[in-house]
């Protein structure tokens, strides 16, 4: 058994005296009184100058205490208008040889009336306000710094520039005078951008198109769609979100699921024909992948399989086959890259379509379980510049994946990802229902594991981590400095 090391820590009496004994109250009887701020304000930014030895400030409105806030600034969010409203700020500290501020100076202020919008067609128009000398439009929560209409009251929405989804706009009504603050928000006004599914489907389909939009559970809408010489479209006004798009088809056909992010805010549904080539069974599989039609061609074709169950679903490649399968563009297996298992979820009945690539006939077994990776143990690496460095095993893993490792003894084991695995991601890996992660400042550490073979579990998070090659070492031993840089990809 490896030696580990304890860390003993010591706690002083001077630490335990202070923490028995709490500080003295803010403002003692020869506690010296903080300087009161100086306040300023430009529309509803209220500033100040930091006062010294203060550990925060305290905001009165009409002499009532409103916030405390730690920096020397203080954002005025009353938006009752008709009323003047006075605004005070003092100084705090923690205690000890100070004492709070006196108040600030005054600001007295009034606030706009929030216009009225209405919504006709692209155009949103709201009355005059009284004392406004321009108004500024908000799409959502953000200002639209575009328009620059003074006293005009109208404003038109420009599409081209919003992607599909639904959108509230709102008006705030501003003046040229300090004194008077802007207003509050209008009434909103929603207006949408349909979101498109476009479908296609092969020239011999003559059936019926069903385009049904999910967001998680919930059903949020649901189309038919004419075909006019295969192709169609369905539209829906839905908010920004992620959304799930299910199509059903007729017999003897299938539609991949699609989905619609904010970021992707449409889907292209491809509708393809069974046959008994592109169908894959639970159980071994043997496909041929034909040449490619022309140079800039890949040879590549598509697989289908309809769930029949709920659960993790994988496919267990053959060693050094020289193929790729990927599902939604994330890559499954690619046995000549390393990755001989992959791992995915399925819902009842989900069509899944993959996309194998590589010319010729290739064999694979698809199983409707969890499948998985055999994680191969590497012997401690040390250095040494006289021998030869023993021979270390990267474990290829794609995106999130369950794994086994047997280990003949128990002892301490040395689990490593690679820097340029992980960059800004995180790994988490899960072992006898405890997480240890990884992240760019930590891809290494030690782990206790028992004899016997122990499931393991790894989720990747971060920028691209669901097509994610991840390299991870595991070690029977200490590793050194000069450890090679292999990486995931």
């Amino acid at each position: 058994m490896k030696a580990k090391k304890i860390t003993l820590m010591a706690v002083s009496a001077v630490c335990v005296a202070a923490m028995a004994f709490p500080l003295a109250a803010c403002g003692g009887s020869k506690a010296t009184p903080l300087t009161a701020p100086e306040i300023t304000h430009n529309d509803r930014e209220m500033t100040w100058e930091e006062v010294e030895n203060a550990t925060g400030y305290e905001v009165f409105e009409n002499g009532v205490s409103i916030a405390t806030v730690e920096e020397p600034s203080y954002t005025i969010t009353q938006t009752a208008s008709g009323t003047e409203f006075t605004y005070t700020v003092k100084a705090l500290c923690d205690g000890g040889e100070y004492a709070a501020s006196a108040s600030s100076n005054e600001i007295k202020v009034t606030v706009l009336p929030a216009p009225q919008i209405s919504l006709s067609g692209t155009k949103i128009t709201w009355g005059a306000v009284e004392g406004a000398v321009s108004y500024q439009v908000y799409i959502g929560e953000m200002a639209d710094k575009r328009y620059a209409a003074k006293a005009e009251n109208e404003y038109t929405i420009n599409t081209a520039t919003l992607n599909p989804g639904s959108y509230i706009f709102t008006v705030v009504a501003e003046s040229d005078d300090n004194e008077v603050l802007s207003s509050g928000h209008s009434n909103g006004q929603k207006y949408s951008i349909p979101l498109p599914v476009t479908v296609h489907a092969p020239a011999d389909y003559a059936g019926g198109v069903t385009v049904e939009i999910y967001s998680g559970a919930n059903k949020v809408g649901s189309s038919e769609v004419t075909l006019t010489e295969g192709a169609g479209t369905a539209e829906f006004e839905l908010d920004a979100g992620d959304y799930v798009v299910k199509t059903t088809v007729e017999e003897g056909y299938a539609a991949a699921w699609e989905y619609m992010t904010l970021a992707n805010p449409s889907a292209t549904v491809n509708i393809i024909k069974l046959t008994e080539e592109n169908t894959l069974i639970v159980g071994d599989n043997t496909v041929t992948v034909p040449e490619a039609a022309g140079e800039d061609e890949q040879a590549a074709m598509q697989l289908v399989y309809i769930a029949k169950k709920t659960g993790i679903h994988s496919i267990v490649g053959t060693a050094g086959d020289a193929y790729t399968i990927t599902l939604n563009g994330r890559t499954v297996v690619a046995p000549s890259s390393g990755i001989e298992i992959g791992n995915f979820e399925a819902e009842n009945g989900q069509p899944l379509v993959f996309t194998i690539t590589g010319a010729g006939e290739h064999t694979f077994r698809f199983a409707d379980e969890d499948v998985p990776h055999p994680i191969k143990l590497s012997p401690y690496y040390v250095v040494n510049k006289q021998e030869e460095h023993p021979e270390v095993v990267a474990n290829i893993l794609t995106g999130s994946c369950t794994g086994e490792i047997t280990v003949e003894e128990a002892d301490t084991y040395t689990f490593l990802f690679t820097t340029a695995t992980l960059g800004e991601r995180t790994v988490t890996l899960t072992i006898d229902g405890k997480d240890y992660v990884f992240n760019g400042g930590e891809g290494q550490q030690d782990i206790a594991l028992e004899a016997g073979t122990t499931r393991i579990t790894i989720k990747v998070e971060g920028e691209n981590a669901d097509g994610l090659n991840v390299a991870m070492y595991v070690f029977n031993g200490p590793i050194y400095q000069d450890f090679p840089t292999e990486s995931g990809s």
